[in-house]
């Protein structure tokens, strides 16, 4: 079978890249003929999506052009096309129309008019409207994030142009039940989305619960460096925790950003120890893990799904975060780690979730344990099962099998 993979870098940047590439390497090595296209090529070379796949055929959209990629994928003449947003829609579309498309929203594609359904004016607060004409407007009323009206205009028309590439797919998989629940207030139908859930991969799960030990006092955060994934209110909070619970919290930041500064001077105001790691592979993030009694997850944004909370339970580590977005359909609080309650999204609530998840050995250790169980429901087969039927289903019956 030929399959193109479409995305929006070569680069690994995040979660969405990771995700690419092990599903690049799985059909791959089960003998399917691939393309991959993407906007933007590999700054780094050794962070490439794509490196060392065998046989994969690379096409720079950016370097190529719209027309010219759309004929070099013509000729390659894919039976499906696996789209993870360009930042082109009228290729998107392009694809969505002329192909088998199966469009993985990693996030709110089309739905947003910034991208991050988050209101920061006059305080933080997660969207629920439906994308639409009043979202220009709001986007200076509420603060979502755009400044210059062109920028925001043309991210406006972005996105209602990918109304059509929503509407034009096969099919629409997102990550979790809460984004599946924002396309279809779009106006996606029900049959139409498919739920599948990331896989962890990458990450080898302990192979048993883990053992009592005593506390490390370390707190990871891993993530971009972004105002919206909250690492100054993990400053905050790790700062007042180690205060009630009466010992130093240190913690332990992998990742890069234009938040990198403001937090590091932060962080020296507040007097709290922290290490910042830049980015961090897998093995480094497995050693992190193997020394953290927590993962913070603070983000300010509905987060499609969060897939770091799961990767730390794999070493049995649970997550403290804010219940945003897909975040409450993996960590169930008090089991598997614990939740700030009522959409609350401040610093002070924050602080009071990590003290329950650390004031109590007896009570830590059986989060570690909920955890490790909760990330074993997110294995790659359990992935691969669904999203592979979901190929089949799309699939005319000529063009072979997908394993």
């Amino acid at each position: 079978m030929r399959i193109a993979i479409v995305g929006s870098t070569q680069e690994i940047v995040g979660g969405a890249e990771v995700y690419q590439r092990w599903v690049m390497a799985d059909l791959a090595a089960r003998g399917h003929a691939l393309a991959f296209a993407f906007d933007y090529p590999a700054a780094q070379p050794d962070r490439a999506a794509d490196q060392g796949i065998p046989g994969i055929v690379r096409m720079c959209i950016g370097e190529l052009g719209r027309e010219r990629f759309l004929a070099e994928l013509q000729r390659f003449d894919p039976d499906l096309v696996y789209l993870h947003c360009t930042s082109d829609a009228e290729v998107d579309t392009a694809l969505a129309k002329r192909y088998r498309c199966l469009l993985f929203a990693h996030a709110y594609y089309g739905t947003c008019a910034t991208g991050t359904r988050a209101y920061q004016h006059p305080n933080v607060e997660i969207c629920e409207r439906r994308f639409g004409a009043a979202c220009i407007p709001l986007n200076y009323a509420r603060g979502c994030g755009i400044r210059r009206p062109h920028d925001l205009l043309r991210s406006y028309r972005r996105q209602a142009r990918r109304g059509d590439a929503l509407a034009a797919s096969r099919g629409v998989i997102v990550a979790s039940e809460y984004v599946r629940r924002i396309f279809e207030r779009q106006g996606v139908s029900p049959h139409r989305l498919h739920v599948i859930p990331y896989p962890v991969i990458g990450v080898a799960p302990d192979a048993e619960p883990p053992r009592p030990r005593a506390f490390t006092n370390r707190v990871v955060f891993l993530g971009r460096l972004t105002h919206l994934k909250g690492l100054a209110d993990a400053v905050v909070a790790v700062a007042r925790a180690s205060e009630l619970l009466g010992r130093k919290l240190e913690l332990v930041v992998g990742g890069e950003g234009p938040e990198l500064e403001r937090c590091r001077s932060l962080a020296r105001s507040a007097g709290v120890d922290v290490e910042f790691c830049g980015w961090v592979d897998d093995t480094r993030r497995d050693a992190l893990m193997r020394t953290a009694d927590l993962i913070i997850v603070p983000s300010l944004w509905p987060e499609p799904f969060g897939m770091v909370g799961v990767e730390a339970g794999c070493f049995g580590v649970p997550a403290v975060a804010y219940a945003v977005g897909g975040i409450p359909e993996w960590l169930e609080p008090g089991v598997s780690g614990e939740l700030v309650p009522d959409g609350a999204l401040e610093a002070g609530a924050l602080t009071e979730a990590l003290v329950r998840a650390l004031r109590s050995p007896e009570h830590h250790q059986a989060l570690r344990e909920g955890a490790w169980r909760a990330a074993s429901r997110y294995s790659a087969d359990a992935h691969r099962e669904k999203l592979y039927a979901l190929f089949r289903a799309v699939l005319p019956s000529s063009a072979g099998k997908v394993a």
